[in-house]
C-alpha cells in the first residue's frame, strides 16, 4: 500500500506542476523501544519520545531523508522505495504458525510534504506560500 500511495501522490503533484519537496522517516516500536529504521547508527539505539510545545509528540533524533520533489519522478521514487525496503529489512521479525516473517514491531512510515509557491488560480505570484503536511502510515505488529 505504501509504494502505491507514494507513487500516486508523486504523480498527481507532478501533473499539477506543483513545486514540492518530499522527505520520509521510518521508525519502529519494539519492546517499548523506539528505533530509527533509516539511521546508519546502531539499531539497538533507542530514541526518546518528546512533546514539542507547538508540533506535539515527536521522536528526538529521528532521521528525515529528502527523496526529492523538483527532480525526475523515477529518481525520487526509486530513492523512496530503496529507503522503504531498507527499513523493512531492519525491522524486528520472527516466525509464527501462519507466517515465516511476521513483524514483531509497530512501524510508522511518515511522509513530510512541503509545497512551495502560490495556490489556486487567484493566488498572487508575489505572495509566496509554504504549506507543510505529514502523513503517518502505521503497520501494527501481529500475524
Amino acid at each position: 500500500m505504501i509504494p502505491r500511495l507514494c507513487s500516486n501522490m508523486w504523480r498527481r503533484l507532478k501533473e499539477r506542476g506543483s513545486d514540492f519537496t518530499m522527505e520520509v522517516s521510518f521508525m519502529e516500536i519494539y519492546r517499548e523501544k523506539v528505533r530509527d529504521l533509516l539511521s546508519s547508527a546502531s539499531p539497538s539505539v533507542s530514541l526518546r519520545l518528546r512533546e514539542h510545545p507547538i508540533h506535539g509528540p515527536m521522536v528526538q533524533g529521528l532521521t528525515r531523508v529528502e527523496v526529492g520533489g523538483g527532480g525526475s519522478e523515477s529518481e525520487g521514487l526509486q530513492k523512496l522505495f530503496e529507503l522503504l525496503w531498507e527499513g523493512e529489512r531492519r525491522r524486528a521479525s520472527g516466525t509464527n504458525g501462519s507466517n515465516r516473517t511476521s513483524s514483531r514491531s509497530h512501524a510508522v512510515w511518515t511522509i513530510h510534504l512541503t509545497h512551495h509557491g502560490p495556490l489556486g488560480s487567484n493566488a498572487s505570484e508575489e505572495s509566496p506560500t509554504i504549506l507543510s503536511n505529514h502523513i503517518h502510515l502505521v503497520d501494527l505488529a501481529g500475524r
